[in-house]
């Protein structure tokens, strides 16, 4: 079985889980994406990996076909049962390979739908070819496609990219360990520590956050962030903006953590005002499975975490800075009502999101099966 993801983080973060589920029933699991320097990593877990420079939506065209064409050599060697194709990118420039592999089997994960489906951007260049790519690769008896929301699932339709919908499947999420981000001692939601975590670009409402934390200055509450700027990203937060932010002293910037548990293990609330055209946020799930009570946008994906009013507070789909200000003063100011939602928090992730059920599900879907020794 193999994966094509843009990068070998981006496996380790989201898809390792995964593949050692494949691993553990009989496959042998190789991975297809850039060498960022976790390559090692990967092949520590007994996974084989070959690098590949997949790409990003931002890529020129002459970078894309050179990626699809080694996209495609690579997996006529390898000739895989099953070949995950993660996120755009990917799915984009991976279905090629499913008109010569009929045999194999290809599944396009949509993690959301993606910079290019983005109804802002329908009808640039950019986009539809994406979508023409995505009506063909939909017509294929091979190709299969993954959801995290019925929202995303409906989009495709919507737009002819999923011309059978029996080939697709909805599953909330990539799953979780959740003992694994269980803290073992209480929280002192009376000094609230405010977190948002995410690559620092705008869509993901960093700004937003921090203009949060400079209306609310003075409280004596702490406002930190942990993620480093994208530059694969256009709207990446740029060095200079993110020293201006350092230097006003609002919020505090921790950088890429690998140690995500003890981050929010430290926090007492977590923000995410996101607009991008993602799934369900896995860090989201995280929080909520480490105990933290949420202030989210009504982004589809993030609606489908947070229950509004039982494990945190659901906003508009792009709140003002005064309406997530107001709802994080309310929840950070409400010690009772904040450890009551964490709780429930943590309870409602473990029975809906979990790494168990969503690998239950993954490998009992016909398109996967399960692979004996």
């Amino acid at each position: 079985m193999v994966f094509v993801v843009n990068n070998d983080r981006s496996f380790l973060s989201h898809r390792a889980t995964w593949g050692a589920a494949l691993q553990a029933a009989g496959a042998t699991v190789t991975v297809i994406a850039k060498d960022t320097g976790e390559a090692h990593a990967i092949r520590s877990l007994g996974f084989n990996f070959v690098a590949v420079d997949v790409g990003r939506e931002e890529s020129g065209v002459l970078a894309m076909t050179k990626s699809a064409t080694l996209i495609l050599v690579t997996l006529l060697k390898l000739r895989p049962s099953v070949v995950f194709l993660s996120a755009q990118v990917a799915y984009t420039l991976g279905w090629p390979a499913a008109v010569v592999l009929r045999r194999t089997r290809f599944i396009r994960v949509a993690g959301g739908i993606g910079r290019a489906l983005d109804p802002a951007v329908l009808t640039t260049r950019a986009s539809r070819v994406v979508q023409l790519s995505g009506g063909l690769a939909g017509r294929l008896g091979n190709v299969f496609t993954l959801f995290q929301t019925e929202r995303d699932r409906e989009t495709f339709a919507r737009l002819r990219l999923l011309s059978a919908p029996e080939r697709s499947l909805v599953i909330a999420g990539t799953g979780i360990d959740v003992d694994a981000w269980k803290i073992d001692r209480s929280r002192d939601f009376g000094s609230p520590v405010i977190l948002f975590a995410s690559r620092l670009y705008r869509e993901k409402g960093i700004h937003e956050f921090v203009e949060v934390a400079e209306k609310l200055r003075g409280r004596g509450w702490r406002f930190v962030a942990a993620g480093d700027p994208d530059p694969g990203v256009e709207s990446t937060v740029s060095t200079d903006e993110l020293e201006r932010w350092r230097r006003d002293g609002a919020v505090e910037f921790l950088g890429h953590r690998k140690d995500m548990a003890r981050v929010l293990s430290e926090a007492t609330l977590f923000v995410f005002p996101t607009r991008h055209p993602e799934g369900t946020p896995k860090v989201l799930i995280e929080a909520g499975a480490s105990g933290l009570p949420s202030v989210v946008s009504g982004h589809p994906g993030c609606s489908a975490v947070i229950e509004h009013g039982v494990t945190g507070v659901v906003l508009c789909a792009e709140p003002t800075v005064a309406e997530l200000a107001n709802a994080v003063d309310e929840l950070a100011s409400d010690a009772v009502r904040a450890d009551a939602m964490g709780t429930a928090a943590r309870e409602h992730i473990a029975t809906t999101f979990s790494l168990e059920s969503v690998l239950t599900r993954l490998l009992e879907w016909k398109a996967v099966g399960v692979v004996r020794r």
